[in-house]
């Protein structure tokens, strides 16, 4: 496992019995909040010193914090398991030598 994905599942947290209430909501946030500043990533115009605030926040209370309100968050592209070109290239290839 990844170590900050070790290190965010060691981190505790309130938790909630029965329906969650407003107030409830808003700890867990600023919990999620102390957490996700503690570790850095590459995702967010630069902004590392927020580490992973705007998954918390939202783009709008994030473009507070940070002061830009031309900040607009984009969902990283997750890259593919496998490079579609070379599995069809490899498919052509069996067809040409009859091993498909």
């Amino acid at each position: 496992m990844h170590e900050t994905k070790k290190a965010i599942l060691a981190e505790s947290m309130t938790r909630i019995i029965g329906e969650p209430m407003r107030q409830d909501v808003e700890e867990l946030q600023r919990e999620l909040s102390e957490i996700a500043v503690k570790y850095q990533t590459g995702l967010f115009q630069g902004r590392d010193e927020y580490g992973h605030m705007c998954l918390v926040l939202g783009q709008d209370k994030y473009q507070a914090l940070i002061g830009d309100d031309t900040f607009t968050y984009q969902v990283p592209v997750k890259p593919a398991a496998f490079d579609e070109t070379l599995t069809a290239a490899a498919g052509d290839f069996k067809k040409m030598n009859g091993r498909a």
